[in-house]
């Protein structure tokens, strides 16, 4: 096997070196002129959890979650991300009606644009408050039959 001389590697080396120092220029250039975009956001519970996937976007949320906090529930309200977002998508209120604690989470949220997904249950009138003392959008659904009540049999139908 033939042996490299040595100037051939440190060129190639230098060569590396040189390279990986005009990416790490352009993408802190690029970072640099670019503003940092706010994002989406699908937060709550499981209502939230399938509209969030169905719209590709990022979600926290929770089967079963309260608004509240309770002994063996984190809630909701503990669930609210700081800083800001363009649209926030907000499910809050089914799995305790009436519910108790969407003030609270709706004055957590920095975002451009809430909407609300509108509960079947008796969370509905004061979820609907809420919204509208902030301005807020509405999503209203019809719910599926049978095991998957309070959801809609098809999250994607409703997002379209």
């Amino acid at each position: 096997m033939r042996a490299w001389p040595r100037d051939r590697i440190h060129g190639g080396r230098r060569v590396l070196w040189a390279f990986a120092l005009g990416i790490a220029l352009v993408c802190g250039l690029s970072a640099a002129i670019e503003p940092a975009r706010a994002e989406d956001l699908a937060l709550g519970d499981s209502l939230a959890l399938g509209f969030g996937r169905a719209s590709h976007m990022r979600t926290l949320a929770v089967v079963g979650e309260p608004s509240c906090p309770n002994g063996r529930r984190r809630g909701i309200l503990n669930m609210v991300p700081p800083g800001h977002f363009n649209f926030v998508l907000l499910s809050a209120g089914t799995n305790d009606p009436p519910g108790r604690c969407v003030e609270a989470i709706r004055a957590r949220l920095n975002a451009d644009c809430v909407m609300w997904v509108v509960p079947v249950n008796g969370a509905r009138p004061h979820v609907l408050q809420v919204a509208a003392r902030h301005g807020d959008a509405l999503l209203y659904y019809t719910p599926g039959k049978g095991k998957v009540w309070p959801h809609p049999p098809r999250y994607w139908n409703v997002r379209r």
